[in-house]
């Protein structure tokens, strides 16, 4: 178990990260290391804190990619057709679809995530679903 402050330009946070968290993440929770700590918050006493589920280290952390789909193009078939731009194109990259209609964000499996940085996957998802799809 651990007990640390996390810290950044704005201020400090106590974060609790108990066995289990602590067991998967003890190589991340160092002095001056990066962090995303994804876990609870908790507001109710008189200085708040996060309940750890997860500590990674930043430098792990790949840039996202956010797609955007409007009801027009929110069918089956464009689905299907943006399963196979994702094979075509795998890698690290967090895909996040933006359901636009409904206003969903939907975080994919780690199977569809893609690299980014190829030539042509912008494109072809802004083929797809349009110029504004991919941010």
């Amino acid at each position: 178990m651990a007990n640390f402050i996390l810290e950044d330009f704005t201020g400090s946070l106590n974060v609790i990260a108990f066995p289990k968290c602590y067991n998967g993440s003890a190589n991340e929770i160092k002095d001056d290391n990066l962090v995303k700590i994804s876990g609870i918050v908790k507001l109710d006493e008189e200085t708040p804190r996060i309940f750890a589920n997860f500590v990674e280290k930043l430098a792990k952390i790949k840039p996202e990619v956010h797609i955007f789909i409007d009801k027009d193009h929110d069918t089956k078939e464009k689905q299907q057709e943006l399963g196979k731009i994702f094979a075509q194109y795998p890698g690290d990259n967090p895909v996040f679809l933006h359901l636009t209609a409904s206003g969903r964000v939907i975080k994919t499996n780690a199977r569809f995530w893609v690299n980014k940085e190829i030539t042509g996957f912008a494109e072809a998802i802004k083929g797809l679903l349009g110029d504004k799809a991919i941010k």
